[in-house]
């Protein structure tokens, strides 16, 4: 894992905005809520993206994969390395959000 220094001032942003996102509706029932699902898998990825790159990994050390899921559900978002394996999704009942993270 190579070190670099990054700017951490757009990371409440990040966080708002993805948090505000899976405030609505996630899934494929509606437009809206298919919009919604949409930004939740680009402000995941980009949130994810940017917790990679705060913790030390070089671009080249880890990957995002976004899985869509059904029409049902909010699919998720993942961040994958060597060590360390995060994912976000939307819980398909009630409004919570879940994170999975563990070691590799």
């Amino acid at each position: 894992m190579t070190r670099h220094q990054y700017s951490t001032d757009n990371i409440p942003r990040l966080v708002r905005s993805f948090l505000a996102t899976a405030g609505g509706p996630v899934n494929g029932y509606s437009e809206a809520a298919a919009c919604n699902k949409a930004l939740f898998h680009r402000r995941g990825k980009a949130l994810l993206h940017r917790m990679a790159l705060d913790l030390g990994y070089s671009p080249g050390a880890f990957a995002l994969r976004n899985n869509f899921g059904g029409i049902a559900g909010s699919g998720e978002i993942t961040l994958h390395s060597d060590d360390l394996y995060v994912q976000f999704a939307k819980s398909t009942f009630g409004s919570s959000m879940d994170m999975l993270y563990r070691t590799c």
